[in-house]
């Protein structure tokens, strides 16, 4: 999709922090990535894990305080059966919306 990349491309011009911004934008970090490499950037390319790494705690943030607050309520499989149903929900609704 043409407008994603024109989207990570004009959001990489505010800069290398603009990919950690970029992390929660629903645009796909390979766009961040081609976008740097276009400039001649090439430090993006080791730095992706520390990049991504704030959703990803985020993420897993979340779903420990969830799981831990329900712990007395539900059993291991109860919650983690919730948690991935929430998880899909999530990212439903985050790929629908960012899609626009």
């Amino acid at each position: 999709d043409w407008a994603l990349i024109d989207r990570a491309d004009i959001l990489y011009r505010d800069g290398p922090l603009a990919v950690l911004k970029g992390s929660f934008s629903g645009i796909p970090f390979k766009l961040f990535a081609i976008a740097s490499a276009g400039r001649g950037d090439w430090w993006i390319v080791p730095l992706a894990p520390l990049l991504r790494l704030p959703r990803f705690a985020a993420a897993a943030v979340l779903s420990g305080t969830i799981s831990n607050a329900l712990s007395g309520l539900m059993s291991e499989r109860q919650r983690l059966g919730l948690l991935i149903g929430l998880w899909t929900v999530f990212y439903i609704f985050y790929w629908t919306a960012m899609a626009r």
